[in-house]
């Protein structure tokens, strides 16, 4: 086979024998490009394997520090999976440094800040709400790729995933049996059975650590004649530890020059020694403090997590419900738009007392022309005021027209532009108070005018 494809993107991927990056115990590695590599197992992934992947693709968005499977990928000729691809870590990694006695070289504040984002990103892993992980095999000195300051675990996709579902939405788990001698507790080994659990994860950590700082595995003596035949998990077995407990057969090797504060000490001879084991998060405290001493201080970055409610709701079924808003919504607009608007309201005089073009305008009774011809009877005020008062009341007695009264009742008209009519005239006489009186002459004498 040379050739796979992406199931999810349907891009062609050649495998070129020159671009192998490695082999390890699932697969082979190979390297696409400058940010992507490709794994192709030895045996295809099982029927239950798909949705596993699936559960793991969803953690690259999730945990960083990890190359976690973001694509599945195909062989095109039968269409089976073999594979998945992954980011590509630029670097080089712990176990390559190791054999070189290269950590020697690494200056002691790199070392502290590669081991706090190490423990950061265990830490993170192990804290992960959704389906539970266990490391187990990822912990180990080969799985460690180092670019300077930034340390990224590889291979993460052998992970054991505890509480995952399937594609018919049952509840499983999927152990990884796979396991590195010299990173396995005690316990495990007299136990080969017990199902991988964070206590592991917990020693394999440490042996991690202790090789990042002191250059050496926490189980590593001096060269001598017993030691030729001692395998790493031998001296896990028997409690071999030269840098906190003493052996008359073994000698402690020679580690970098580092010096730890008494804090940092503790929790590895609790690892080591104990079964009381520190945390990733005791680990992660303990070397902050650690930077903070050196100078340099580095809080773990938290990514702020999904409300629940937001998180447990299904994607399509929210798209659906917005489309269906958007077509109401666009619906009732259109509605709104193409609906016969109402013809404009017809002229009408508007609610309210008289205009003054109303009251004035030849159209009223106040505007009528006077009579010309002789013998026309003109309406006394009296009566014009009975029949009507609310006219009056709202005109101005000042805009009456001066011929609109007769020559002899001149000092009515006067008497009009003195005085408003006042409620309740009609009941006292009507016009009596416009009428002259006989027993009184004008004002400043003479006669009444004719």
């Amino acid at each position: 086979m040379n050739r796979v494809v992406g199931k999810k993107t349907g891009r062609r991927i050649p495998l070129d024998p020159a671009a192998l990056l490695g082999r390890g115990s699932e697969g082979k590695v190979f390297r696409l490009g400058e940010s992507e590599c490709v794994k192709v197992l030895d045996h295809a992934p099982g029927a239950g394997d798909a949705a596993r992947l699936a559960s793991l693709i969803a953690l690259s968005r999730k945990l960083p520090g990890f190359t976690w499977p973001t694509e599945v990928v195909s062989d095109p000729s039968t269409g089976e999976d073999v594979g998945f691809l992954m980011p590509f870590a630029p670097g080089e990694t712990l176990e390559s440094l190791l054999d070189a006695r290269a950590t020697r070289s690494i200056p002691l504040e790199t070392k502290v800040l590669l081991a706090f984002r190490i423990a950061g990103a265990v830490a993170s892993a192990h804290a992960h709400r959704g389906p539970r992980l266990v490391l187990g095999d990822v912990l180990k000195s080969g799985n460690v790729v180092i670019d300077g300051e930034n340390a990224t675990f590889v291979d993460a996709a052998a992970v054991s995933l505890f509480g995952y579902r399937d594609a018919g939405g049952d509840v499983r788990d999927a152990v990884s049996t796979l396991t590195t001698p010299g990173y396995v507790p005690k316990e495990v080994l007299e136990n080969p059975g017990v199902i991988p659990s964070e206590a592991s994860d917990r020693y394999a950590l440490a042996v991690l650590l202790f090789e990042l700082l002191f250059g050496r595995a926490p189980h590593d003596v001096r060269p001598c004649p017993a030691a030729v035949s001692l395998e790493p998990d031998d001296a896990v077995r028997r409690g071999i530890c030269p840098r906190f407990v003493q052996h008359p057969e073994f000698d402690p090797p020679t580690y970098d020059p580092v010096d730890p504060p008494s804090e940092v000490d503790q929790l590895f001879h609790a690892a080591f020694v104990s079964t009381l084991r520190p945390s990733a998060h005791d680990w992660c405290r303990a070397i902050e403090m650690w930077l903070e001493a050196l100078g340099r201080k580095e809080r773990p970055r938290r990514r702020r997590r999904t409300p629940r409610w937001l998180r447990r709701l299904d994607p399509v079924s929210v798209f659906f419900v917005l489309v269906v808003v958007l077509a109401y919504a666009l619906k009732f607009a259109w509605e709104a738009y193409a609906a016969p608007k109402p013809p404009p309201p017809a002229p009408s005089r508007p609610v309210g007392p008289p205009l003054f073009r109303e009251l004035f305008d030849e159209t009223t009774s106040f505007g009528h022309a006077p009579p010309e011809r002789r013998g026309v009877r003109v309406a006394h005020p009296g009566q014009a005021r009975r029949r009507g008062a609310r006219e009056l009341r709202a005109a101005s007695p000042r805009r009456v027209r001066r011929g609109a009264l007769p020559r002899r009742h001149a000092a009515a008209r006067e008497f009009v532009c003195r005085r408003l009519p006042l409620p309740g005239d009609h009941l006292r006489g009507g016009a009596r108070s416009l009428r002259r009186p006989r027993h009184a002459r004008p004002k400043g004498g003479g006669r009444w005018p004719r």
